[in-house]
């Protein structure tokens, strides 16, 4: 990371101590490289950074690539170089979200549709969503939930039918408990509920 130094000394001999200083010069700056979206992952020469801000050596005199990577989005650069010794911030755009289409149809109608754990309303709709795979939630009183796994390109237009299952539900009974002994106490399931006789 420092030029080399070259320098001719003469020594003297004699046993005598001498002390030779050289001073190199950087061959690199120091630069802040940040995102406008805190979310984003910082690359700079396609290696990996960190997230939303990174601070580092950077080469000087070279050329050197920075990045806003996120995932469904478009990707954000910018080029730039750095002088010896240069303290330089860089900031690049925020990456731009990529969309496709999703209409959910439920059966029955007007279940809540939930994308990536996000409420979207009520079906039947139509929304915009980040292309790639998504987790499709959808759930409707007295019916079991159903949960897709939908891939969508960008620009992409997907149509998702979700028929949900009615909850079963166990048939009620009624109990009658009666004892040799009145006021006997009754427990079902180590809770106690009364005394007998017991409805």
């Amino acid at each position: 990371d420092y030029y080399s130094v070259e320098q001719t000394v003469e020594v003297e001999g004699n046993g005598i101590e001498q002390t030779v200083t050289l001073k190199m010069k950087p061959q690199y700056g120091e630069v802040t490289c940040v995102s406008e979206d805190p979310e984003a992952e910082i690359w700079v020469d396609n290696e990996f950074r960190g997230t939303g801000e990174w601070t580092g050596r950077l080469n000087s005199s070279v050329s050197h690539l920075l990045e806003a990577r996120k995932a469904s989005h478009q990707s954000q650069s910018v080029s730039f170089t750095v002088r010896d010794g240069e303290v330089l911030r860089k900031t690049v755009g925020a990456p731009v979200p990529l969309y496709a289409s999703l209409t959910v149809v439920t059966d029955p109608p007007y279940c809540n549709v939930s994308v990536d754990g996000k409420s979207l309303g009520q079906a039947p709709l139509v929304s915009q969503v980040l292309m790639g795979t998504r987790i499709v939630t959808v759930s409707c009183d007295g019916y079991e939930p159903e949960t897709r796994t939908v891939t969508l390109d960008h620009n992409e237009a997907g149509e998702l039918d979700v028929t949900l299952n009615e909850v079963r539900r166990e048939p009620e009974a009624t109990l009658f408990v009666y004892a040799d002994k009145k006021n006997a106490s009754v427990y079902v399931d180590d809770e106690l509920r009364g005394t007998t006789p017991l409805v």
